[in-house]
């Protein structure tokens, strides 16, 4: 990197990740080869810090959100997409597990928007975890102690029938609960299963590892350290070169997924992500390049961004601004890895509701663009989670 413009440009991209803060011991420490590179190019650190201040004011090098862009996004007409209203596993903080058709929930195509109260069974009802349209009957639960069972989802009552437990399908204890539901079909279709916990450790174990057919018993397919919690849990496969994470201070992370080798099923995993005192990672998703990232904050802010913004950093670091939440004491909830215009989201809260939204309805802004708020929650509610659903299209289909 002899070119002084080049020089700039990471220099300006330096201060850009420390949010402007140009305490010289903190930006050197980021990038030593740089300090070095650019002292023998200007002649001082100094006098690089001045060019890096005389291009920035020109103009960022960052990628923007160009007006064509949202203005194209104004004018997508948004089509169905197959699976709109397929069924839906639901477990719920209670520990009842059910089934619900996507067919039920009303789809807001832009704000302000109040969830509504999710009572399936009659009562509010707090997500603790879902799947959106399996592909198949076999499905795979992971518990908070890191075993994975298997559940016919033909044994899953509907949100309207008795109330059942995965404890009642399966060899799981009393005293756990599902962190996350997957399809069978999804993990033998992958090379590897990967999850990522919110104290920031992501772990990779080959799916061959977990068994042709998952036991009745379960599979110990990962251990977690004293206080951390799972995530995330996905098939990983060779199309999905990448994994993007996002912590609750405002910070993402995107690093290749050859990254994280491939470990034995009691291993704890290594560091994916770089945390502070009482954070924790809030979202972690397999991307391929190409996709838009919707990041939610607790309070219902939100916005749309280009994964395109977020360049390949090495794993374990701090990453770079995703949004910065507007409220003291707010902070990043949510993160969903979007596909189209045509995707819906669907969003749940700590208080029991639950709302299916038009991706649209979420700004396309800029990285360092703050979120807008769109969802409207009553006082000491607050976002959970979110996941992907295909579209139900416009509001007008029948």
């Amino acid at each position: 990197m002899s070119d002084k413009a080049e020089i700039v440009s990471r220099i300006i991209q330096i201060i850009q990740e420390t949010e402007g803060d140009l305490d010289n011991d903190r930006l050197v420490n980021l990038d030593p080869l740089i300090f070095k590179i650019a002292r023998s190019a200007f002649g001082s650190w100094e006098d690089a810090l001045v060019a890096a201040l005389v291009q920035a004011c020109k103009g960022s090098r960052r990628h923007k959100v160009t007006v064509d862009a949202v203005v194209a996004e104004e004018r997508h007409a948004r089509e169905r997409q197959e699976g709109w209203d397929a069924q839906i596993v639901v477990c719920d903080a209670d520990g009842v597990i059910f089934t619900l058709s996507g067919a039920e929930l009303k789809v807001a195509e832009s704000g302000p928007i109040s969830p509504a109260i999710f009572a399936p069974r009659g009562v509010a009802s707090a997500v603790r975890c879902l799947l959106v349209n399996p592909e198949e009957d076999a499905l795979a639960v992971l518990s908070d102690k890191g075993a994975l069972y298997p559940v016919d989802s033909r044994v899953i009552t509907p949100s309207t029938g008795p109330t059942r437990r995965p404890a009642d399908m399966t060899a799981m204890a009393s005293d756990e609960r599902a962190a996350a539901i997957l399809c069978q079909k999804a993990l033998r279709r992958g090379s590897r299963f990967i999850h990522v916990t919110t104290q920031g450790r992501i772990k990779a174990s080959a799916v061959k590892d977990l068994g042709r057919v998952l036991l009745r018993e379960g599979v110990q397919a990962l251990l977690l350290a004293e206080g951390d919690a799972v995530l995330a849990a996905f098939a990983h496969t060779e199309a999905q070169t990448a994994i993007f994470c996002a912590n609750a201070a405002g910070n993402g992370i995107h690093f290749e997924s050859k990254e994280v080798r491939s470990m034995g099923l009691r291993a704890q995993g290594v560091k994916a992500m770089e945390l502070g005192d009482f954070d924790a990672v809030v979202g972690a998703v397999p991307v391929r390049g190409h996709e838009q990232l919707l990041v939610l904050a607790a309070s219902g802010a939100g916005k749309r961004v280009p994964l395109s913004q977020f360049r390949i950093q090495g794993r374990a670091g701090q990453g770079m601004i995703l949004m910065r939440p507007e409220a003291r004491g707010d902070e990043i909830a949510a993160l969903v890895s979007l596909e189209s215009l045509d995707d819906d989201v669907l969003i749940w809260t700590e208080g029991g509701r639950l709302a299916r939204v038009a991706s649209g309805a979420f700004p396309l802004l800029d990285r360092s663009s703050r979120g807008q708020a769109v969802l409207t929650l009553p006082d000491g509610d607050r976002i959970s989670g979110a996941c992907r659903m295909p579209g139900a299209g416009p509001a007008s289909a029948p």
